[in-house]
């Protein structure tokens, strides 16, 4: 049984808004039929890697003494590297075959550059709440901001 606290440390960090949390990722279950996928977001980028560590795995039933201390020995000094060298790909992918029996990382990066909508993935997201809003757009203006925050909390795939 997952313990309450670990869900509501998950809740909080998808409840948050990207503008004043910047450091965000996408994540969900890497069960094959577990399709959910949510935004979580942080004020730094130490907090987003503690949450990779010590709250993702949780949140999908990992416990001490049941694989947690194995998965942790694994996956920090990857997601450490996160804060010397920065967002990129190869470290997500690393990170994600070391969690695959838990969940997934999707994208992470921060939120001015999933905005900017330079990325293939960012492009997608921002494609979908113009088609959603029937509004217009290769990034988010200052008018749609405020929308556009609420369909990254929204937000499911």
């Amino acid at each position: 049984m997952i313990e309450e606290k670990y869900i509501k440390i998950g809740e909080r960090a998808m409840a948050r808004d990207p503008r004043k949390y910047p450091f965000g990722y996408l994540t969900g279950g890497s069960f094959v039929l577990d399709s959910l996928r949510v935004f979580v977001w942080f004020k730094t980028l130490n907090e987003l890697v503690n949450h990779i560590v010590d709250v993702e795995p949780r949140i999908y039933d990992l416990k001490l003494g049941d694989g947690l201390e194995e998965f942790q020995a694994k996956v920090k000094p990857l997601a450490v590297k996160l804060i010397d060298k920065g967002f990129n790909e190869a470290l997500r992918k690393k990170i994600n075959q070391e969690a695959h029996e838990c969940f997934v990382i999707d994208w992470w990066g921060t939120y001015e550059t999933l905005k900017a909508g330079r990325t293939t993935f960012s492009k997608e997201i921002i494609g979908d709440f113009h088609d959603r809003y029937d509004t217009v757009g290769k990034s988010i203006n200052e008018q749609q901001e405020k929308k556009f925050v609420q369909f990254l909390k929204d937000y499911s795939i």
